[in-house]
């Protein structure tokens, strides 16, 4: 009776990764917004241990989300899917009725915050094998905060953004994937932008392109220190960009730096597009941006680019919501905008792409 999972288990077909994670040590990485793995086990209770360098920290801890016997969360699942902060040692889920159970775990904050590595489950009956898993259309993010969800429960008034405020599970990329019964990818960065950024600090990674092949973003690292992908393997059906608002900061910039800033997303945005043909030849693509009033400007490179593009499989969109705005912390898009942000992606996709 197998009632641990640990080291080599993580392999083994009593787990299911979900999303991009990897191995480090004898440990599950869960590296970039919600990555996660699937268990199931005959019983009544699940727990966890957990290793991160942050557990103890305000703003960087880290948070996770539980389903359990749903195999593809709906958009009423992803609103009703509680925040638990993630402890060394904790209660994933108990008080089951005995029996057979599947539990998903996915991890709702972004990999520039923190860290987490899974080191063991245990259950209070035995595991069992997972079935093999069916193909599900694919969609691949490529973002920054807004992809990330970042301050969507925060107050305007706070410019220091918690990760208990940040909720990938409502986040306009999630949304979008459950009502289209897709499996979301996401690699999503605050701060990070297609090309230059001035957020960035000290940080060795610099854009979100560079982490393509790989399976975490924390940003100290180098991109030789970071842990691959292997996207050859993982092909999706959809990669969505969303990049451009931290390519340029909100301030006055002088025209002819901001000249210079316009073409260096240009030219990357190219260059990217032209790696993500290549290495995902039956993909379909969507150059995705959101009006919003502070991030003017780089709206009109993405359709610059767009223009000199095969639109047989590159798709172009600017989603401007109607009504008011609604910000929530360090003036990023409250859980209502990710909302209507989905709520215009998902028809487009289905109508002109799937």
């Amino acid at each position: 009776m197998k009632n641990i999972i640990t080291n080599k288990d993580f392999c083994s077909n009593y787990v299911n990764t979900l999303s991009r994670t990897y191995i480090e040590g004898d440990c599950l990485g869960l590296g970039f917004t919600y990555s996660g793995l699937r268990v199931t086990f005959k019983g009544t209770s699940l727990k966890g241990k957990f290793i991160s360098k942050q557990f103890d920290t305000l703003y960087n801890c880290p948070y996770i989300t539980v389903f359990v016997d749903i195999d593809s969360p709906s958009v009423e699942d992803l609103n009703n899917a509680p925040m638990m902060k993630v402890t060394p040692e904790m209660d994933l889920v108990s008080g089951l009725p005995y029996g057979e159970h599947t539990v998903i775990i996915r991890k709702l904050s972004e990999a520039n915050n923190h860290q987490l590595l899974v080191k063991e489950l245990t259950t209070d009956g035995e595991f069992v094998e997972n079935k093999p898993e069916t193909k599900r259309f694919t969609i691949e993010f490529y973002g920054d905060s807004l992809t990330a969800a970042f301050g969507m429960l925060g107050k305007i008034s706070d410019p220091n953004v918690k990760t208990s405020e940040q909720n990938a599970s409502i986040g306009y990329a999630n949304l979008t994937c459950a009502a289209l019964n897709a499996e979301p990818n996401i690699v999503a960065m605050s701060g990070f932008p297609m090309a230059l950024s001035p957020y960035l600090g000290d940080f060795k990674i610099r854009t979100v392109p560079t982490l393509f092949d790989c399976a975490d973003g924390e940003p100290t690292k180098t991109y030789d220190e970071l842990p691959k992908w292997d996207n050859k393997s993982h092909q999706p059906d959809l990669v969505v960009i969303n990049l451009g608002a931290n390519d340029r900061n909100h301030r006055n910039t002088y025209p002819e730096q901001e000249k210079a800033i316009w073409k260096a997303m240009e030219e990357k945005y190219h260059e990217f597009l032209d790696r993500l043909e290549k290495e995902y030849p039956n993909a379909k693509i969507l150059m995705l941006s959101f009006h919003l009033y502070m991030r003017q400007g780089f709206d009109e490179v993405v359709k610059k680019v767009y223009a000199k593009r095969d639109h047989t499989r590159i798709y172009q969109l600017t989603i401007s919501p109607k009504g008011r705005p609604s910000f929530g912390g360090a003036w990023h898009p409250t859980k209502i905008m990710n909302k209507k942000y989905a709520e215009a992606l998902i028809p487009f996709i289905k109508e002109n792409i799937i």
